[in-house]
């Protein structure tokens, strides 16, 4: 009897032994599926970030673009208008009009005035109006 219960103990042990091998390997188990849903939500987040990222980078290109192309725009209208302007001052210019005068005229009541008047001495008066 006592070969039975010493073969009876044996094989409890051996049970408990086996029921603690299980145990550990099912928990080594869920810490690696843990461990891998965790990098998987870490990538996801990653991937969503870069595409957030990408997006603005793409949104602020277009802004950047669409700015450029306004700028390129009024400098091309002010190219236009100076170009019109030589235009009709060369045009002027040719019918034997004093160009000088004609701008002068052009501005009767300028912001300020400097007046440089001369009697053949060598002193400089200037009056600001």
């Amino acid at each position: 009897m006592l070969k039975l219960e010493a073969e009876t103990e044996r094989q409890a042990q051996e049970l408990a032994d086996l029921k603690l091998e299980r145990e550990t390997e099912r928990e080594e188990t869920r810490r690696g599926m843990q461990r891998e849903q965790t990098e998987h939500e870490q990538r996801l987040l990653q991937v969503q970030h870069d595409g957030n990222s990408g997006r603005l980078d793409s949104d602020h290109k277009k802004e950047l673009a669409h700015k450029c192309d306004i700028q390129l725009a009024d400098v091309e209208h002010l190219r236009g208008e100076n170009e019109e302007r030589l235009r009709f001052l060369k045009e002027i210019q040719g019918l034997q009009v004093d160009l000088t005068r004609y701008l002068v005229a052009q501005y009767q009541h300028p912001d300020r005035l400097i007046r440089v008047d001369g009697t053949g001495e060598s002193q400089l008066h200037l009056h600001d109006n």
